[in-house]
């Protein structure tokens, strides 16, 4: 069979129909809804607690839970005595998840099995859904405010309407176009202004009213549509992320049906438009395989797993095709039972990437201006399955020691990658043993929002292990904000280094002047591979011969003490002897315990050559 454009199209229509007319959210009861949203039923009343007989629908009279502002409804009955909403954005506070409308489940697959009733479709099994999907949700603010964005409209339950009402089967491929519509034409309805044009709140009966209008705009049956089942209170900081009521692959196939005859190699290929020209079986073509594994061919990297057992003939070939394959763009696909070695094939896929990613950072002339050139997307890998067990094989295992490592090379051989942070992401307790915990940041759980939330808070923002502030000690060590602020545990456990240090580790310059290394040779001076900068004097980085102590927060606020001195005395000369001595004389100065004095000689200010005394390194 001869793939071409025209035949993509055919597939993707019919793949858009099957997706639109697939629900997203059927939910066994509300209250399993609510508890799964972490949040409270708040229907009719505002101050009682969860009951199942209080998921009764609102009537438009009914107070809402939320207090109202600017509300020119006289109709509406007024709102117990609510307390003042929260002015502090970083305080939670309420937010309302509502269900606009619902479809009764069992009733509405009845009503379209007999759109599509085929008495010979051997295929067709019976469907014991019990409950609710979800056709139409939205959020408010605690003043009971639309929030922006966060209308959500099921395409089942426009694409039902559809074929209740007659339409063709082949329309429900516009579903796009009629998503964008429907949201914006309701979300202008959902947000009343009062006289002086600020967005009011919202009662019952404009709730319950803009429901009842958009399931006639949906063409649904009066009794496929339930107004307003179902409201949910939640806590929080921030508001929800808006419900996924429709297929997240939608978009995406609206795209390939627009583009087929112009699609990336990756799809093009998995869609069947460019298949292997020459398929070839590895375990009969000694040939080709010998080609794949040529030396010129292996990775850089490999992965340290438990055993340190290397990759079987077979696998290692594979390896080395995908690596050689797919180094910009292109499908692979390996496949096997389980236990055969596929997730032990992708730790050395894994670990290629890492080694890329090294070369590409080390390859930075200057990491500071040209970071920014440098796309570290292009280094990322997406595990994504319909099967959570599969994806977590990968995320949760990998940065686990016991998992992932063989024990020599994280207990002998140190190995390292920011493991407090890691194990801050996957949960793990600081109790737990040495085995158990992480030790590289190098894969996360994401997927739904809450995943991301909890990645993002902790790997960023928290406290203890974020590298928010741990990089902010790197690269700005002596700003107001970092100099008041208490280091949290990871740079209490791994101190972050000054930039110069930071900077030579990914690079250090081979060479150093002869001046300096003459004078250093005749001294007995110790002298490090990259340039210090002097922060108490301003000399030239190569020319300045005072070194920087040891980075302590006790040696941090010193040397603030000492340049906020210098400044308010107007000048910008410095001392070397005078405040070796003033160091040395104070009984609590970090230098007169973590540094050894010694006198020699070195290059002064301004070229010239004199007696100074510097602290020997203690790296």
């Amino acid at each position: 069979m001869i793939v071409t454009p025209e035949t993509i199209r055919q597939v993707i229509r019919s793949w858009l129909t099957i997706e639109v007319l697939t629900p997203q959210s059927a939910k066994d009861g509300w209250s399993e809804f609510a508890a799964d949203k972490q949040g409270q039923q708040r229907n009719k009343k505002a101050t009682t607690q969860d009951d199942p007989a209080q998921w009764e629908a609102p009537s438009d009279d009914d107070a809402p839970p939320w207090p109202l502002r600017h509300t020119v409804d006289s109709q509406a009955s007024p709102t117990p005595q609510q307390p003042e909403a929260n002015s502090d954005p970083d305080e939670p506070r309420p937010w309302y998840l509502v269900v606009l409308g619902a479809l009764p489940a069992q009733k509405a697959f009845q009503r379209l099995d007999e759109v599509f009733s085929d008495d010979a479709d051997e295929d067709r099994t019976e469907r014991p859904i019990q409950g609710h999907i979800l056709g139409a949700t939205a959020i408010l603010d605690e003043w009971g405010i639309l929030v922006p964005d966060s209308l959500a409209i099921a395409s089942f339950a426009w694409g039902l309407g559809h074929m209740l009402c007659g339409g063709a089967i082949t329309d429900l491929v516009a579903w796009d176009d009629q998503e964008r519509d429907l949201k914006e034409c309701f979300a202008s309805i959902l947000t009343p202004l009062d006289p002086d044009g600020r967005p009011r709140s919202l009662t019952w009966r404009d709730l319950r009213a803009a429901a009842a209008h958009l399931g006639d705009k949906l063409n649904l049956p009066a009794d496929l549509w339930t107004v307003t089942p179902c409201t949910v209170r939640m806590i929080r900081k921030h508001p929800p992320n808006p419900e996924i009521l429709s297929s997240f692959l939608l978009g995406d196939l609206q795209r390939v049906l627009h583009e087929a005859s112009h699609l990336p190699a990756a799809a093009a290929a998995y869609l069947g438009l460019t298949p292997p020209a020459q398929p070839w079986d590895a375990l009969t073509d000694r040939a080709r395989l010998s080609d794949l594994l040529q030396p010129a061919l292996f990775p850089l990297g490999r992965w340290p797993g438990p055993g340190l057992h290397p990759l079987t003939l077979l696998q290692q070939a594979a390896v080395n095709a995908i690596v050689r394959d797919l180094d910009r763009t292109g499908l692979a696909a390996v496949n096997g039972p389980p236990g055969t070695g596929k997730t032990t094939l992708l730790r050395d896929l894994v670990a290629h990437v890492l080694v890329s990613r090294a070369e590409a950072l080390a390859s930075l002339e200057d990491p500071c201006r040209d970071l920014s050139r440098l796309d570290l997307m292009d280094f990322a890998i997406v595990v994504t399955s319909n099967n959570n067990a599969a994806v977590e094989n990968i995320s949760l295992e990998l940065p686990v020691r016991a998992k992932a490592l063989d024990a020599s090379m994280w207990r002998d051989g140190g190995l390292d990658y920011f493991g407090h942070t890691a194990s801050a992401i996957l949960g793990l307790p600081e109790t737990a043993a040495a085995e158990e915990r992480a030790w590289g940041l190098l894969a996360a759980r994401l997927g739904k929002a809450d995943n991301r939330r909890t990645f993002f808070r902790t790997f960023w923002w928290d406290p203890d292990w974020g590298l928010n502030d741990w990089l902010n000690l790197v690269g700005w060590p002596g700003t107001l904000r970092n100099r008041d602020k208490l280091p949290g545990k990871l740079a209490e456990l791994d101190p972050p280094p000054r930039r110069p240090q930071a900077r030579g580790n990914g690079k250090r310059p081979a060479t150093i002047s002869a001046r300096r290394l003459t004078g250093a040779a005749a001294s007995g001076q110790s002298l490090r591979t990259w340039p210090r900068p002097c922060r108490s004097c301003g000399v030239s980085k190569r020319r300045c011969p005072k070194p920087r102590p040891t980075s302590t927060p006790a040696n941090a606020t010193l040397l603030r003490r000492r340049k906020r001195s210098k400044q308010r005395s107007g000048t910008s000369r410095c001392s070397p002897d005078r405040k070796r001595r003033k160091l040395q004389s104070s009984p609590r100065s970090p230098l007169s315990r973590r540094t050894d004095w010694r006198s020699c000689s070195g290059p002064g200010r301004g070229g010239s050559t004199q007696p100074i005394s510097v602290p020997k390194w203690t790296d």
